[in-house]
């Protein structure tokens, strides 16, 4: 069994990311919307006050009526480059990438000069898998604003995707040095470390996660991975221990502990930690698969026949993205053909 499961590698990487939030003010939005309201009351032509209780709206993640005061702002001047950045974040908060990207490509027509516009239109293009997109974006954020932290955060996983490590590694270090206390980061820096094969970097990164904040899930699941991979299952073992502490509903580290009670030859603990992934997640074809073969090499066989076409269920529907997957399906076929004689 392959313990490098592609959706367990992505999660690893994905966990360290920071999210992209909007340019939402911190102050009390349903406060804002009411001011603004009335100021546009008493003029219905005051496009800061449709800009304002429009930002007000994205702080109550109201994404709709946000893009409505964005709109009606543009009308009134449509040569704010605010107004169709705003706009074009509400249209990323509601994950409609083309729309967003159409408004950030406005703003920066505008105002080509905001490192906003070129992070935020930046991060849109790697949603949409454009990383040589998002990486130019990033660099010219960067070449307007240097002290732009997690510009550098975000372009390391652009050249993550595109493996090229060295370059992620550089960006994490730049971010490290802006912000050296971010856990996410050292989170980040070791999975590329990970990747590279630089084992022992990758674990001085994960413990100084931990470190910086012990309370940190994804970084004991990336350190507990690691150490399944390289054979050391008790350390493995305790690190997922920890991730199903701080939260029970981490359902990768029941697939992950699983695979380590299995290398430890403790198959009911296996079986026990996927099927409460299962439980979590019933559609995970890696983890059917996982308790097909154990099942079937080790257990009853009507049980494996069952994992097998469970497996097939859901397997088939999904596109196979590597080899492995592919045989995967065809071994679960042949096996259901002599399993169901």
């Amino acid at each position: 069994m392959n313990l490098l499961s592609t959706a367990v590698l992505a999660l690893l990487f994905l966990s360290c990311l920071p999210a992209c939030t909007g340019r939402y003010e911190a102050d009390n939005p349903e406060q804002k919307i009411a001011a603004y309201s009335r100021a546009i009351e008493a003029n219905p032509q005051d496009e800061q006050a449709y800009l304002n209780r429009g930002s007000g709206y994205l702080g109550k993640k109201e994404w709709d009526r946000a893009i409505d005061d964005f709109t009606e702002a543009l009308k009134l001047n449509p040569k704010e480059a605010i107004g169709y950045l705003n706009r074009g974040q509400a249209y990323a908060s509601k994950k409609d990438w083309d729309l967003a990207i159409k408004d950030y490509n406005q703003a920066f027509e505008l105002n080509p000069e905001n490192a906003q516009i070129c992070y935020y239109r930046g991060y849109a293009h790697g949603q949409q898998k454009g990383w040589d997109l998002a990486i130019q974006d990033y660099t010219r954020a960067l070449e307007i604003n240097p002290g732009y932290g997690k510009v550098y955060y975000n372009r390391g996983y652009a050249y993550y995707y595109k493996n090229d490590w060295d370059r992620a590694i550089a960006d994490f270090d730049q971010a490290l040095k802006l912000n050296p206390k971010d856990a996410k980061l050292y989170n980040c820096r070791g999975y590329a470390y990970y990747c590279q094969g630089y084992w022992w970097r990758a674990v001085a990164d994960y413990e100084k996660a931990v470190e910086l904040d012990p309370e940190y899930a994804h970084a004991y699941y990336s350190r507990g991975h690691l150490y399944n991979w390289l054979w050391d299952l008790d350390r493995a073992i305790a690190d997922f221990n920890r991730v199903l502490e701080i939260d029970p509903k981490y359902k990768h580290a029941h697939h992950s502990r699983g695979l380590a009670h299995y290398r430890r030859r403790d198959f009911d603990l296996a079986l026990a930690d996927w099927n409460q992934a299962l439980k979590l997640d019933p559609q995970n074809s890696q983890v059917l698969y996982l308790k097909a073969e154990l099942l079937d090499k080790y257990g009853p066989n009507n049980e494996a026949l069952e994992a097998y076409r469970s497996f097939l269920q859901y397997a088939e529907k999904e596109p196979q993205e590597d080899t492995e997957e592919k045989d995967h399906i065809e071994y679960a076929r042949k096996r259901i053909k002599v399993l169901g004689k």
